[in-house]
Protein backbone atom coordinates (compact mmCIF):
# COMPACT_ATOMS: atom_id res chain seq x y z
CA UNK A 1 0.00 0.00 0.00
CA UNK A 2 1.39 3.41 -0.91
CA UNK A 3 0.48 7.08 -1.07
CA UNK A 4 2.03 9.45 -3.60
CA UNK A 5 1.67 13.17 -4.02
CA UNK A 6 3.45 16.05 -5.71
CA UNK A 7 5.71 16.64 -2.69
CA UNK A 8 6.56 13.09 -1.66
CA UNK A 9 5.48 9.50 -1.30
CA UNK A 10 5.18 6.88 1.41
CA UNK A 11 4.59 3.16 1.27
CA UNK A 12 3.89 0.36 3.69
CA UNK A 13 5.99 -2.80 3.54
CA UNK A 14 6.75 -5.63 5.99
CA UNK A 15 9.60 -3.66 7.60
CA UNK A 16 7.61 -0.49 8.19
CA UNK A 17 7.05 2.75 6.29
CA UNK A 18 9.35 4.10 3.59
CA UNK A 19 8.98 7.88 3.34
CA UNK A 20 10.43 9.94 0.48
CA UNK A 21 10.03 13.67 1.04
CA UNK A 22 12.07 16.81 0.31
CA UNK A 23 14.83 14.77 -1.30
CA UNK A 24 15.28 12.58 1.79
CA UNK A 25 14.31 8.95 2.22
CA UNK A 26 13.43 7.65 5.69
CA UNK A 27 12.63 4.21 7.06
CA UNK A 28 10.02 4.41 9.84
CA UNK A 29 9.50 1.13 11.75
CA UNK A 30 5.93 0.41 12.76
CA UNK A 31 6.70 0.43 16.52
CA UNK A 32 7.68 4.09 16.10
CA UNK A 33 4.24 5.02 14.72
CA UNK A 34 1.43 6.01 17.06
CA UNK A 35 -1.21 6.38 14.34
CA UNK A 36 -1.95 7.73 10.89
CA UNK A 37 -4.49 10.54 10.85
CA UNK A 38 -6.49 11.71 7.86
CA UNK A 39 -6.84 15.47 7.42
CA UNK A 40 -10.38 16.92 7.58
CA UNK A 41 -10.16 17.52 3.83
CA UNK A 42 -9.51 13.81 3.32
CA UNK A 43 -6.75 14.51 0.78
CA UNK A 44 -3.72 14.20 3.08
CA UNK A 45 -2.53 11.96 5.90
CA UNK A 46 -0.20 12.61 8.83
CA UNK A 47 2.05 9.89 10.24
CA UNK A 48 2.21 10.63 13.97
CA UNK A 49 5.15 9.07 15.80
CA UNK A 50 5.12 7.93 19.40
CA UNK A 51 6.29 10.41 22.04
CA UNK A 52 6.69 10.44 25.84
CA UNK A 53 3.99 12.15 27.86
CA UNK A 54 4.31 15.90 27.85
CA UNK A 55 6.31 16.11 24.62
CA UNK A 56 5.16 16.95 21.12
CA UNK A 57 5.11 14.05 18.67
CA UNK A 58 6.94 14.18 15.36
CA UNK A 59 4.63 14.21 12.34
CA UNK A 60 5.12 13.59 8.64
CA UNK A 61 2.36 14.88 6.37
CA UNK A 62 1.81 13.45 2.88
CA UNK A 63 -0.82 14.62 0.40
CA UNK A 64 -2.49 11.97 -1.75
CA UNK A 65 -4.10 11.99 -5.19
CA UNK A 66 -7.62 11.56 -3.84
CA UNK A 67 -9.71 10.80 -0.76
CA UNK A 68 -9.96 7.06 -1.51
CA UNK A 69 -6.18 6.61 -1.62
CA UNK A 70 -5.59 8.56 1.59
CA UNK A 71 -8.32 6.74 3.51
CA UNK A 72 -7.21 3.30 2.32
CA UNK A 73 -3.57 4.01 3.22
CA UNK A 74 -4.42 5.26 6.72
CA UNK A 75 -6.66 2.26 7.35
CA UNK A 76 -3.99 -0.19 6.20
CA UNK A 77 -1.20 1.32 8.32
CA UNK A 78 -3.31 1.64 11.46
CA UNK A 79 -4.37 -2.00 11.09
CA UNK A 80 -0.72 -3.07 10.80
CA UNK A 81 0.50 -1.25 13.93
CA UNK A 82 1.61 -3.46 16.83
CA UNK A 83 -0.76 -3.75 19.78
CA UNK A 84 0.16 -1.71 22.84
CA UNK A 85 -0.98 -2.25 26.40
CA UNK A 86 -3.23 0.50 27.77
CA UNK A 87 -1.19 3.07 29.65
CA UNK A 88 2.13 1.75 28.32
CA UNK A 89 4.97 4.26 28.38
CA UNK A 90 5.97 5.31 24.89
CA UNK A 91 9.42 6.34 23.78
CA UNK A 92 10.26 8.93 21.17
CA UNK A 93 9.53 7.31 17.82
CA UNK A 94 11.81 9.82 16.08
CA UNK A 95 14.80 7.99 17.60
CA UNK A 96 13.88 4.88 15.61
CA UNK A 97 13.62 6.63 12.23
CA UNK A 98 16.46 5.73 9.88
CA UNK A 99 17.60 8.14 7.17
CA UNK A 100 18.44 6.32 3.92
CA UNK A 101 20.13 7.28 0.68
CA UNK A 102 18.14 8.60 -2.26
CA UNK A 103 16.64 5.75 -4.31
CA UNK A 104 17.79 4.83 -7.78
CA UNK A 105 15.05 5.23 -10.36
CA UNK A 106 14.71 2.99 -13.39
CA UNK A 107 12.12 2.69 -16.09
CA UNK A 108 10.56 -0.41 -17.57
CA UNK A 109 9.53 0.21 -21.17
CA UNK A 110 6.24 -1.14 -22.34
CA UNK A 111 4.04 -0.49 -25.30
CA UNK A 112 0.52 0.70 -24.93
CA UNK A 113 -1.96 -1.93 -26.02
CA UNK A 114 -5.70 -2.17 -26.51
CA UNK A 115 -7.84 -4.75 -24.77
CA UNK A 116 -10.04 -6.44 -27.41
CA UNK A 117 -13.78 -6.35 -26.85
CA UNK A 118 -15.34 -8.70 -29.38
CA UNK A 119 -18.84 -7.25 -29.42
CA UNK A 120 -17.69 -3.66 -29.84
CA UNK A 121 -15.26 -4.66 -32.57
CA UNK A 122 -17.95 -6.47 -34.58
CA UNK A 123 -20.42 -3.58 -34.30
CA UNK A 124 -17.79 -0.90 -34.92
CA UNK A 125 -16.40 -2.66 -37.99
CA UNK A 126 -19.56 -3.94 -39.68
CA UNK A 127 -21.27 -0.57 -40.19
CA UNK A 128 -18.24 1.30 -41.62
CA UNK A 129 -17.37 -1.60 -43.96
CA UNK A 130 -20.90 -1.71 -45.38
CA UNK A 131 -20.96 2.06 -45.74
CA UNK A 132 -17.55 2.08 -47.43
CA UNK A 133 -18.58 -0.52 -50.01
CA UNK A 134 -21.75 1.43 -50.74
CA UNK A 135 -19.70 4.60 -51.30
CA UNK A 136 -17.31 2.71 -53.58
CA UNK A 137 -20.19 1.53 -55.76
CA UNK A 138 -21.63 5.06 -55.85
CA UNK A 139 -18.37 6.59 -57.12
CA UNK A 140 -18.02 3.92 -59.81
CA UNK A 141 -21.61 4.38 -61.00
CA UNK A 142 -21.33 8.17 -61.39
CA UNK A 143 -17.84 7.89 -62.92
CA UNK A 144 -15.91 10.12 -60.48
CA UNK A 145 -12.55 8.46 -61.11
CA UNK A 146 -10.34 11.03 -59.37
CA UNK A 147 -12.64 10.90 -56.37
CA UNK A 148 -12.43 7.12 -56.51
CA UNK A 149 -8.62 7.27 -56.24
CA UNK A 150 -8.86 9.59 -53.22
CA UNK A 151 -11.55 7.33 -51.77
CA UNK A 152 -9.29 4.26 -51.92
CA UNK A 153 -6.14 6.04 -50.67
CA UNK A 154 -8.03 7.81 -47.87
CA UNK A 155 -8.77 4.64 -45.93
CA UNK A 156 -5.44 4.63 -44.07
CA UNK A 157 -5.51 8.22 -42.75
CA UNK A 158 -9.18 7.83 -41.86
CA UNK A 159 -8.66 4.60 -39.91
CA UNK A 160 -5.39 5.64 -38.26
CA UNK A 161 -6.75 9.04 -37.27
CA UNK A 162 -9.96 7.61 -35.79
CA UNK A 163 -8.07 4.82 -34.01
CA UNK A 164 -5.53 7.25 -32.55
CA UNK A 165 -8.24 9.52 -31.15
CA UNK A 166 -10.27 6.58 -29.81
CA UNK A 167 -7.28 4.98 -28.09
CA UNK A 168 -6.16 8.30 -26.64
CA UNK A 169 -9.65 9.11 -25.36
CA UNK A 170 -9.94 5.65 -23.81
CA UNK A 171 -6.60 6.02 -22.00
CA UNK A 172 -7.53 9.50 -20.75
CA UNK A 173 -10.89 8.22 -19.51
CA UNK A 174 -9.30 5.33 -17.58
CA UNK A 175 -6.74 7.64 -15.98
CA UNK A 176 -9.43 10.20 -15.10
CA UNK A 177 -11.47 7.49 -13.36
CA UNK A 178 -8.47 6.24 -11.39
CA UNK A 179 -7.43 9.79 -10.50
CA UNK A 180 -10.89 10.40 -9.04
CA UNK A 181 -11.43 7.18 -7.12
CA UNK A 182 -8.28 5.04 -7.52
CA UNK A 183 -6.08 3.59 -4.78
CA UNK A 184 -2.30 3.87 -5.03
CA UNK A 185 -0.19 0.78 -4.33
CA UNK A 186 3.29 -0.53 -5.04
CA UNK A 187 3.45 -3.76 -7.02
CA UNK A 188 6.08 -6.37 -7.77
CA UNK A 189 6.92 -6.50 -11.49
CA UNK A 190 6.74 -9.92 -13.10
CA UNK A 191 7.03 -11.24 -16.63
CA UNK A 192 6.70 -9.21 -19.82
CA UNK A 193 4.79 -10.46 -22.83
CA UNK A 194 3.56 -8.75 -26.00
CA UNK A 195 4.42 -5.31 -24.65
CA UNK A 196 2.60 -5.84 -21.35
CA UNK A 197 4.08 -6.06 -17.87
CA UNK A 198 2.38 -8.32 -15.33
CA UNK A 199 2.44 -6.96 -11.78
CA UNK A 200 1.34 -8.39 -8.44
CA UNK A 201 0.10 -6.34 -5.48
CA UNK A 202 -2.00 -6.60 -2.34
CA UNK A 203 -5.12 -4.44 -2.31
CA UNK A 204 -6.69 -2.60 0.62
CA UNK A 205 -8.69 -5.71 1.55
CA UNK A 206 -5.57 -7.88 1.79
CA UNK A 207 -6.26 -9.75 -1.46
CA UNK A 208 -3.34 -10.43 -3.80
CA UNK A 209 -4.07 -9.15 -7.29
CA UNK A 210 -2.38 -9.68 -10.65
CA UNK A 211 -2.76 -7.06 -13.36
CA UNK A 212 -1.18 -6.23 -16.70
CA UNK A 213 0.21 -2.74 -17.24
CA UNK A 214 0.31 -1.51 -20.80
CA UNK A 215 2.28 1.65 -20.10
CA UNK A 216 5.96 2.47 -19.60
CA UNK A 217 5.84 2.47 -15.80
CA UNK A 218 8.24 4.18 -13.43
CA UNK A 219 10.00 1.73 -11.12
CA UNK A 220 11.44 2.73 -7.74
CA UNK A 221 13.43 0.20 -5.72
CA UNK A 222 12.20 -2.60 -8.01
CA UNK A 223 8.60 -1.64 -7.29
CA UNK A 224 6.01 -0.43 -9.78
CA UNK A 225 3.73 2.36 -8.60
CA UNK A 226 0.15 1.61 -9.64
CA UNK A 227 -3.29 3.08 -9.17
CA UNK A 228 -6.21 0.66 -9.31
CA UNK A 229 -9.97 1.03 -9.33
CA UNK A 230 -11.35 -0.24 -5.97
CA UNK A 231 -14.61 -1.18 -7.73
CA UNK A 232 -12.73 -3.15 -10.40
CA UNK A 233 -9.28 -4.06 -9.02
CA UNK A 234 -8.26 -5.66 -12.31
CA UNK A 235 -8.28 -2.17 -13.86
CA UNK A 236 -4.96 -0.53 -13.03
CA UNK A 237 -2.44 1.81 -14.62
CA UNK A 238 1.20 2.52 -13.88
CA UNK A 239 2.65 5.90 -13.06
CA UNK A 240 4.01 7.27 -16.34
CA UNK A 241 7.26 9.21 -16.86
CA UNK A 242 6.77 12.78 -18.06
CA UNK A 243 8.24 12.10 -21.51
CA UNK A 244 5.73 9.29 -22.08
CA UNK A 245 2.82 11.56 -21.18
CA UNK A 246 4.10 14.12 -23.68
CA UNK A 247 4.45 11.48 -26.40
CA UNK A 248 0.90 10.21 -25.82
CA UNK A 249 -0.47 13.77 -25.91
CA UNK A 250 1.39 14.46 -29.18
CA UNK A 251 0.09 11.22 -30.65
CA UNK A 252 -3.50 12.21 -29.93
CA UNK A 253 -2.91 15.73 -31.28
CA UNK A 254 -1.46 14.38 -34.55
CA UNK A 255 -4.43 12.07 -34.99
CA UNK A 256 -6.85 14.99 -35.51
CA UNK A 257 -5.36 16.35 -38.77
CA UNK A 258 -4.94 12.77 -39.98
CA UNK A 259 -8.64 12.15 -39.34
CA UNK A 260 -9.56 15.40 -41.10
CA UNK A 261 -7.59 14.32 -44.18
CA UNK A 262 -9.32 10.94 -44.15
CA UNK A 263 -12.75 12.55 -43.90
CA UNK A 264 -11.97 14.72 -46.92
CA UNK A 265 -10.72 11.78 -48.99
CA UNK A 266 -13.48 9.31 -48.12
CA UNK A 267 -16.94 10.54 -47.02
CA UNK A 268 -16.59 13.98 -48.61
CA UNK A 269 -15.98 12.42 -52.02
CA UNK A 270 -19.21 10.46 -51.67
CA UNK A 271 -20.99 13.68 -50.72
CA UNK A 272 -19.70 15.39 -53.87
CA UNK A 273 -20.90 12.47 -56.01
CA UNK A 274 -24.43 12.88 -54.68
CA UNK A 275 -24.71 16.58 -55.53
Amino acid sequence: MSLSGSKGSIRLDPTGLLLEQDGTRRRIPLPAVAEVRVDPSGRAASVVLTAPDGTEATRYRIAGPNVASVTAFARAVNAALPERAPGARLGDGADLVEVLDAPAVARIPARQGVEPLLVLIVVACAVPVIGYLAGLVQLIVVGRWFGLVLYVLGVKPLVFGAAGIAMGAHALYIRAVLLRRGVSVVANPGSKSAGKLRCHFTDAEGVTRSVEVNDASVVVDRKVHLAYDPRTPSRAVGRLPVHKRILYALGVALAFPLLALGLFMVPYQVYLSLR
